[in-house]
Order: structure tokens, then C-alpha cells, then sequence
């Protein structure tokens, strides 16, 4: 465990941008083992309203996400946004591209972070930096994912509302025949209204929706234009109000899930560590391609005690 991170604790709940960034990268750099910083940070959490915003690439979840923060913040509203961009499988790296593009958002703290090759579109680390986030008072967290497409399911775990961002144009606009992304938002957003095929997509929205959900009362569409700035005010409004509904009441789910990423995590480690440390690994595998060697049978002797 890193050092002095209880001396940047501090400062960040006073306030400090600085330390707020340090304390982040911790949680981020290892979270498997950032149980000790969070212990610290759980205290001091008061409830904010987590926004999960996911998508198809080029939707415009990120121009979406930058007029709700402008709007939120001109209201006096202390925002965030957690965009997760991919990390390079290869490399490492990750582009972390949505802080450059929402950088005119001066009064709202942006924070980029890979999804460490994770998959469900968001990083393991998400949920630890949305409570330190929460510890610096932060009323609105918007959450990015990684714009991978149908299975970033993930982000619902750990959001009080999941939005989803559509757009026209796209060929197979809604995905509706397919399972996965269209069956975790709670609220949908036809964006690019200024289009003309964005009346017929919120109507296919709408049947398909309808065909799914009984209770008609629960779908929240709602149509924006990024360009023009049309049809933000009535989901501000709307974003609000659900903000006053909420009561905290998921906060043990939100935890649950985390044990379980977390563990998960440790598990996959600890197994790949093990297959790769078997001193006949080669014998192995030569026998499991010969078909002389049942691959449960090496799964069930090495891996079945974690």
C-alpha cells in the first residue's frame, strides 16, 4: 500500500483538486488492494445521484454528458465525470480522449481512467473512485463508459439510474432484437433530434420498449440536440427530481457487486499465475492437444482450491 495517502485524504476533503487526483490514482493504480485508503474514505461518504451513461460508438454520449454537467453546474450544482476509455491490450495505455473533449467545462471535475482491459464497459476500479467522489461532496457523478457497444451492462451495477444514448443513423439503430445494452436503461435519450430519421427511431424505441415492459409509466425517452442545445431542460429536470427520490437505498447492492468484482479479479490472477508456474506446462498442453490429457482433469488438480 502506498504511503501518505492518509495525509492526501485530508487535504482532498478539504478541498484540494490535488490530492483529490492523487488519491484517485491509488484506488486506481490497485484496486484489489485499496481496501485500507477506502476504509478512510467510506466515513465521510454522503450520498450523490451516479448517472451511468452508455451507448454505441459515436452516439454522442460524451457531448450528451457535457451539456447535463454545464446545465447542472450553471444551477450550482457540484458535478463530476468518470469517463472510462479503453486500455490498450497490447500496450497498456489508454487515449483517456473525454477529458480533452469536455475541457470547457471549467467549474465541473473531469477524471479519465482506463478500464483496465476489463470488460462491461467500465474499469473494477469505477466504483471506489464514485465514493471518493462522493466523499468530496460531489452532488452529480456522471459515469462514461467505454462505448463498446451491447455488453456494457456493468455500469447499471453501480448507478442509481442508467442512461442510454441512441442515435439515427447507424444502420441497425436500437439493437432491438438483441439482448444485452437496450435492457439496462432506465432512461433513453434519442440524441441528434436535429436528424431527420430521430422521430422514427424514438417510434421504434417505443414499440420495442412497450413489447418488453408492461408498465409504460417507467420508460423515460427524452430527444437532444448537442449541436443547438435542444432538450436538456426537461432531463435536467428530470435528473433532479429523481436525485430528491433517491434514498440511498442500493448502496448494499453497489457494495456486493464490488466484493465480487474485486474477488474476481484476485481469483483470475491467482489462477493465471498458477497455470503459468506449472513446471510442465509444455507436457501439458502437448497432451491436451494430443488428446492423451483431459484439460478439467489439469483445471480440477491445480485451480479448484481458490
Amino acid at each position: 500500500m502506498q504511503t501518505g495517502y492518509k495525509e492526501h485524504i485530508a487535504k482532498m476533503l478539504d478541498g484540494n483538486i490535488y490530492s483529490l487526483a492523487k488519491v484517485i490514482s491509488m484506488a486506481e493504480t490497485d484496486p484489489i488492494n485499496a481496501g485500507e485508503i477506502m476504509q478512510h474514505i467510506f466515513p465521510h461518504c454522503k450520498p450523490s445521484f451516479i448517472i451511468g451513461i452508455t451507448g454505441p460508438p459515436g452516439a454522442g454520449k460524451s457531448s450528451v454528458i457535457f451539456q447535463l454537467a454545464r446545465h447542472l453546474s450553471s444551477l450550482n450544482k457540484k458535478v463530476a465525470v468518470l469517463a472510462i476509455d479503453p486500455n490498450s491490450h497490447l500496450t497498456g495505455g489508454a487515449l483517456l480522449g473525454d477529458r480533452i473533449r469536455m475541457d470547457d467545462l471549467s467549474d465541473v471535475y473531469i477524471r479519465s481512467i482506463g478500464n483496465q482491459c476489463a470488460t462491461g464497459g467500465i474499469a473494477v476500479s469505477a466504483y471506489f473512485v464514485t465514493k471518493i467522489l462522493e466523499a468530496c461532496k460531489y452532488e452529480f457523478i456522471f459515469i462514461e463508459t467505454v462505448g463498446a457497444g451491447q455488453s456494457e451492462i456493468k455500469v447499471k451495477d453501480i448507478s442509481d439510474i442508467a442512461m442510454l444514448v441512441l442515435a439515427p443513423g447507424f444502420g441497425d439503430d436500437i439493437q432491438a432484437n438483441k439482448a444485452g445494452i437496450m435492457e439496462i436503461g432506465n432512461v433513453f435519450i434519442v440524441n441528434k433530434a436535429d436528424k431527420p430519421d430521430s422521430l422514427r427511431l424514438e417510434v421504434e424505441l417505443i414499440d420495442m420498449l412497450k413489447s418488453v415492459n408492461e408498465d409504460t409509466d417507467c420508460i423515460h425517452i427524452f430527444r437532444t440536440d448537442c449541436i443547438n442545445g435542444n432538450g436538456f431542460d426537461s432531463l435536467i429536470e428530470y435528473l433532479i427530481e429523481e436525485s430528491k427520490a433517491k434514498k440511498n437505498k442500493n448502496e448494499h447492492s453497489k457494495i456486493k457487486t464490488q466484493l465480487i468484482e474485486l474477488a474476481q479479479s484476485k481469483a483470475n490472477k491467482i489462477i493465471e499465475n498458477r497455470i503459468n508456474s506449472l513446471t510442465d506446462i509444455d507436457t501439458l498442453l502437448d497432451g491436451i492437444l494430443s488428446g492423451k490429457t483431459n484439460i478439467t482433469d489439469i483445471i480440477d488438480s491445480n485451480v479448484t482450491d481458490i
